[in-house]
């Protein structure tokens, strides 16, 4: 499942402002509620608990029509990449609309956009480092899960961290 985080501090407001959205990061929830992102303290990482859990209200959404194959083929892409570098010049882009393309370095949305490209199950038809979190929620294929969710559902559905 996706994550979609509105973000409540200074970073958060200026991607939301940024890319005129209400959102401000991305991840993937595992189904044995672990979160792999992309986050600019860690570059890529597989935590058990997001890096912006206290970062305001997320929206949970589900891709539409994901099998359990596709699934896996997004998660073992995002695994593989667990390590890669933040993609700084990549949120550049949204400033000056050059292609910054790197697959050794990630922003959030790129990292969840491509991984679930190469599944088979594009969300958009655009390019990964092209989608911002606000852009992922534009598409058909996510189904809202939990909307405007804090996050004591991931104490309930987890345990507590």
């Amino acid at each position: 499942m996706i994550l979609l985080y509105r973000g409540t501090g200074p970073v958060a407001a200026a991607i939301r402002w940024q890319t005129r959205g209400a959102y401000a990061h991305a991840a993937w929830l595992c189904g044995d509620g672990t979160v792999i992102e992309a986050h600019a303290k860690c570059g890529v990482a597989h935590v058990a608990h997001p890096w912006v859990n206290n970062d305001g209200p997320c929206d949970v959404f589900a891709v539409r029509c994901l099998t359990a194959w596709q699934t896996a083929c997004v998660q073992n892409f995002m695994l593989r990449r667990v390590g890669s570098g933040y993609d700084w010049l990549g949120c550049v882009r949204f400033l000056d609309h050059v292609n910054r393309n790197n697959m050794e370095r990630w922003f959030c949305s790129e990292l969840v956009a491509e991984a679930c490209e190469m599944s088979g199950r594009p969300l958009l038809n655009a390019d990964g480092y092209r989608i911002s979190p606000s852009t992922l929620s534009w598409s058909t294929e996510l189904v809202p899960v939990r909307a405007k969710a804090d996050f004591s559902w991931w104490n309930e559905r987890f345990g507590k961290c």
